[in-house]
């Protein structure tokens, strides 16, 4: 049996050195109850070397590897090593590579990621892996001595020596155990017929198990006859295969050796139980057991789903009433035909006060005669009398001193008195239910968990049946206002009554529950709209539900929010850049081209005559293609998101602009109070600019600027007394690479709209008073007490 804090060897498989190096110091360096020993290899045949010349407790391997990739080494091991932990460890993984690394027999998957933080996650995987094979290995080697419940057990290994022996088996042959250990078993055996079963059960042909009978020689040669039960048994955790043997002295009541077969069976019949195959067995074991023992009914009473009906402190023998008998349940029964079932709970019984208390300090229950109930139970013997029960032992469910129920054994036939050696064997029945049903408990939990884990740690809740919220983190609850604790437990419906999802959201839901219950879908994934007020942005989030672990009927789903408004956002701004980039790329590839062959033609002409007076030409061409790239680089840096954002005064920052552009002999006249406004201060002095060049441009050197605030809602215009716009060509202007102006490159109105934009502004053209171009921008206004700019002009 290998000690639970034994170091931890780990193979690990990986084809590149270095990754099998780092790995194996972070891994060794994990700090835990035990060490992590890791040997790295590079590829699947050294692997499997490596497995077959030394004790290895668990395997890491990559998926991708030249020769032998990660799944078929996982089944190459699972041939000849079918229990031993295997973690599949890749960089390149999916669901599928997932499904099927599960159904090879991985005991976990992971995917690599950045950092070393991912070594811990694995460390962590690897520790629990491993010892909970570990566990299981002390079970199962638990499980064979359960087996000979009250007899003498022992232990041979493969030559037929005694490696282990218990204290009956001592008692019965009059050996001290230091003695005992390494004797042959042909030393106990009187006439040969232990040493000739043990030898057909080594060999290769023979059975698994062999029964017969047999004198046994005790150190003190007296002569024993018993009935002798060998099992090969390959213990998990140990190479060399071990023959558990059971002597039973043929002295006792063939009733207990019945018994104890019986509950044999039922062990292996528990213990091999899958998850949804338990309430099955249970209820055949309990049907086995109560036909072979008399009884009429067995009933198992558990504790409610999600906790202990009680806990008993063991250092102090202390006692938890704190939980009552509202607190267990009817969970499993059979019944005799004509028999009439136990009450599904016993709460409101006072009498079966009497019958709890007894189970909290872990003690059984026997009732021979009902009179002889104490009178503090006088109600729970007039319900048995009711129910034609006529006497009755019970046993507590224990498992980590935590009593989980009972199973309750109850007579019709009258009085009958209940040996302890029966109610003993009935105690281990008790505590191979408990195990089971503690087993099963771990494993839904476990499925619970893994399904909330499996998605993205955003928001999280689980809803169940009803369609209640049983559980959600606080990141779910704060999306809609709540704290987690006032949201618990509320119908999601309510926040449908209350405005803050929309109400075809839960046709939305059903429909994919249905979906998933019919096997469309293993996730439904769709889209909210949380409102939380009119003032408050309606925020968009992405929900993933699930199925809850379910058997018979649907049981919930568990879910995850994940806010993609930004997300969402930053897509739209996304595609409106591709499609300005779509419409100017066209322009730039003709507007570069002209002046380009421009260039080369007079560079050429230059060549071939020796006149200078050509590069004149060629000079001017590369001036247009310099200011065409400028303006493309701008414009493309335009379409990117909007930087910081601060509070600024209008006017101030558009005297600014003004000073900073070549305006020649124009001048500038404010009219009125412009205010503040909210926005990326410098790209917005880059959309003035661009205003301002336009101007002095079309409208000569010296053009007369006005700019004032809208009269019609927030906003201000930027008007001019040049030639204007047509009204044909005002939505023109702002295409990439439109132009009237002989050296224009098309692209400085683009750039403002693009900024406008960007803002969530708007921007337009229409005539100035003075028959120019008036544009004209609206946005959402700061709100300050700072003092206005007075009006003024500037030449």
């Amino acid at each position: 049996m290998v000690r639970s804090d034994a170091p931890v060897r780990v193979l690990y498989v990986d084809d590149q050195p270095v990754l099998g190096e780092l790995a194996a110091t972070y891994l060794e360096r994990y700090e835990a109850d035990v060490t992590l020993e890791v040997v790295a290899v590079g590829n699947a045949r050294e692997a499997q070397d490596r497995l077959g010349g030394s004790h290895i407790d668990c395997i890491v391997s990559d998926y991708e590897m030249p020769e032998t990739d990660g799944l078929e080494l996982l089944e190459a091991v699972r041939c000849q090593y079918p229990d031993i932990p295997f973690i599949l460890f890749t960089g390149k993984g999916s669901e599928e590579v997932a499904r099927d690394a599960f159904q090879v027999g991985a005991t976990d998957y992971m995917q690599k990621g950045p950092g070393t933080d991912q070594y811990t996650v694995l460390a962590k995987r690897i520790h629990n892996a491993v010892s909970q094979h570990r566990a299981e290995a002390t079970s199962e080697q638990y499980g064979a001595a359960i087996e000979a419940l009250e007899n003498a057990v022992y232990v041979l290994d493969g030559e037929g020596r005694l490696t282990s022996v218990d204290d009956v088996f001592l008692e019965m042959t009059g050996y001290d155990r230091e003695a005992a250990l390494g004797t042959p078993i042909s030393a106990l055996d009187a006439d040969g017929t232990l040493s000739e079963n043990f030898a057909s059960l080594v060999d290769a042909e023979g059975p698994d198990t062999v029964q017969f009978e047999a004198d046994v020689v005790s150190a003190s040669d007296e002569v024993r006859r018993c009935r002798c039960h060998l099992t090969a048994r390959q213990f998990t955790g140990e190479s060399a295969e071990s023959v558990v043997g059971v002597l039973h002295e043929l002295t006792d009541l063939q009733y207990y050796d019945g018994l104890t077969d019986l509950i044999l069976d039922t062990s292996t019949t528990l213990m091999s139980a899958e998850a949804d195959e338990v309430d099955t067995k249970l209820r055949w074991t309990l049907q086995s057991v109560a036909e072979y023992v008399g009884a009429g009914r067995a009933t198992v009473f558990s504790a409610t789903e999600g906790g202990d009906v009680t806990s008993v402190d063991v250092s102090t023998g202390g006692l938890d009433v704190s939980v009552g008998l509202e607190d267990i349940e009817k969970t499993h029964e059979w019944c005799a035909p004509g028999i009439t079932p136990a009450d599904a709970t016993a709460d409101g019984c006072a009498g079966a006060e009497w019958w709890l208390d007894q189970f909290r300090r872990f003690e059984n229950v026997r009732v021979e005669s009902l009179s002889s109930m104490p009178p503090e139970a006088d109600s729970l013997r007039e319900r048995f009398e009711r129910q034609g029960v006529t006497s009755l032992t019970a046993v507590p469910l224990v498992s980590n001193w935590s009593l989980c129920g009972v199973v309750e054994f109850a007579s019709h036939d009258g009085e009958r008195v209940w040996s302890d050696r029966e109610v003993r064997l009935l105690r281990t029945l008790g505590d191979l239910v408990a195990q089971t049903l503690e087993r099963r408990r771990r494993e839904r939990e476990m499925a619970r968990y893994k399904t909330i884990i499996e998605t993205v740690p955003d928001g999280v809740f689980l809803l169940d049946e009803q369609g209640y919220l049983t559980q959600v983190n606080e990141a779910f609850a704060s999306s809609f206002g709540f704290d987690a604790d006032d949201l618990t437990g509320r119908p999601f419906l309510d926040l449908v009554d209350e405005g803050c999802v929309p109400p075809d959201i839960a046709d939305e839901y059903v429909e994919g529950i249905k979906a998933m219950l019919s096997g469309d879908r293993e996730k439904n994934v769709f889209e909210v709209e949380v409102s939380l007020s009119e003032n408050v942005e309606t925020r968009v989030y992405e929900a993933h539900t699930r199925l809850l672990p379910y058997e018979d009927s649907f049981r919930g789903t568990a879910g995850i929010t994940r806010d993609v408004t930004d997300e969402l956002h930053h897509r739209a701004q996304l595609r409106r850049q591709n499609e300005r980039l779509d419409e100017f790329a066209s322009v730039v590839s003709h507007d570069l081209r002209n002046p380009l062959n421009i260039a080369q033609g007079f560079l050429d002409v230059a060549r071939e005559t020796g006149d200078d007076s050509y590069l004149d030409r060629v000079e001017g061409a590369l001036d247009r293609i310099d200011r065409l790239v400028g303006d493309v680089l701008s414009l493309a840096r335009q379409g990117q998101a909007v930087g910081e954002t601060s509070q600024f005064d209008l006017a101030q920052s558009i005297f600014r602009t003004w000073d900073a552009v070549e305006t020649f002999d124009a001048s500038i006249t404010l009219t009125g109070d412009l205010g503040f406004a909210t926005a990326d201060e410098t790209r917005f002095s880059q959309a003035v600019e661009n205003l301002f060049r336009n101007a002095v441009e079309h409208g000569g050197h010296d053009v007369a600027i006005d700019v004032g605030p809208l009269t019609d809602g927030p906003g201000f215009y930027i008007a001019d007394d040049g030639p204007g716009i047509p009204p044909d060509r005002r939505d023109a202007v702002f295409e990439h690479g439109y132009t009237t102006s002989r050296g224009g490159t098309g692209f400085g109105l683009s750039i403002v709209r693009t900024i406008v934009e960007a803002h969530n502004w708007s921007v337009g053209v229409t005539e100035s008073a003075d028959g120019g171009a008036r544009f004209e921008i609206t946005y959402q206004p700061a709100e300050t007490d700072a003092p206005p700019v007075e009006a003024e002009s500037v030449k």
